[in-house]
């Protein structure tokens, strides 16, 4: 379906920033508290250019921390957090008083790099800060004219390799694992629409764009007439045909914008952002007219059956349950009234077919 992949990679998304801001206020904790008992114990013996670094860095990611655990995540802390930390980590490589053993911690600009960004960007970062680190290192520390000079130049481009390669094939399988979750959560499984679940929380959100933007915002509910009589004349299975079949239709004649899901047994929602009533009405009755006209196929058979939708619209300051409720009562209007019908609620609207 159109819809689904993109609206399962939003939620993926707004559910990874909740979970970058606990792992963005850890990384900060924990990169502060390996810098500063070195930036104290270089100021005690008289600053420079190094200590003077170590603290810009950890006042700034002091002022980050403060940041993100009152207000949230947002992608530019990712980004600070992981340039902060490659200046650090440049500062102790080159740092007269340092060890070689720095080379084991070439690990975490990679590691955040993979923890804030896409698993693309993240390699290619990745392959960027090693490569550009390395450099540092084989200046500070490598003699080229050690006999073992080769063996630590492979074994340096080796450790690289298999970090980048290791952090790329673990982490990036965890965000493609996680999306498949979600996706297989927030998707109805024999129609393949986005099911309630999803429904109840893009809503909402699109509640909270109507605010924000001062548009419009409607509901259509849709129910296919009599389809238990279309289970009991050919059977469950012709039954779930059928209501697959109605769904794709429904899903390939709203407009991109436009969000189809499944609600209930035979009941289909469509949300419409930035649609006045007006406009709703006429694009469920056109639906509700190519519906009627079309025939199903089901084994040697040609199924025709209706539908009945009803419609609201969101207005400020209107209480979003209700929303749902007169969707709900223009609905059952239109089923009181023959079925067949698209009832507008509000506008006393009633569109029917002979």
């Amino acid at each position: 379906m159109k819809h689904n992949v993109d609206i399962n990679i939003d939620y993926f998304d707004r559910h990874l920033n909740k979970v970058r801001r606990n792992v963005s206020l850890a990384c900060i904790f924990l990169i502060v508290l390996a810098t500063v008992p070195v930036a104290i114990a270089r100021a005690v013996d008289g600053w420079d250019i190094n200590s003077l670094l170590q603290l810009i860095s950890t006042c700034i990611l002091i002022s980050v921390f403060a940041y993100v655990y009152s207000k949230g995540y947002v992608k530019a802390v990712g980004i600070i957090i992981y340039c902060v930390d490659m200046v650090l980590m440049s500062v102790v490589t080159l740092d007269p008083q340092g060890n070689e053993l720095i080379v084991l911690f070439f690990i975490t600009p990679l590691l955040v790099a993979y923890l804030f960004f896409t698993p693309r960007y993240s390699c290619l970062v990745s392959i960027c800060s090693y490569a550009f680190l390395s450099t540092l290192y084989f200046i500070q520390y490598v003699d080229v004219g050690s006999p073992s000079y080769h063996f630590e130049l492979v074994l340096l481009v080796l450790a690289g390799i298999s970090s980048i390669a290791g952090l790329h094939v673990v982490i990036g399988l965890r965000h493609s694992i996680e999306k498949k979750l979600i996706d297989v959560a927030h998707t109805d499984a024999l129609t393949r629409l986005p099911n309630r679940m999803y429904f109840d929380e893009r809503l909402t959100q699109e509640f909270s764009r109507a605010d924000r933007d001062k548009t419009p915002l409607c509901l259509g509910l849709i129910d296919l007439d009599n389809f238990k009589l279309v289970n009991d004349t050919y059977g469950h299975e012709c039954g779930d045909s059928i209501l697959i079949q109605v769904a794709a239709l429904v899903d390939e004649s709203i407009r991109a914008e436009d969000i189809a899901c499944r609600v209930g047994g035979e009941e289909l929602a469509v949300i419409m952002p930035n649609t006045p009533i007006e406009e709703a009405c006429e694009t469920l009755e056109r639906l509700r007219i190519t519906i009627r006209d079309a025939r199903f196929p089901w084994k040697s058979y040609l199924v025709s059956l209706t539908v009945s939708a009803g419609i609201s619209e969101y207005k400020a300051p209107m209480p979003k349950d209700s929303v749902y409720a007169k969707a709900d009562e223009a609905l059952y209007r239109a089923k009181q009234q023959g079925r067949n019908l698209v009832a507008c609620a509000d506008i006393n609207k009633l569109e029917a077919s002979a």
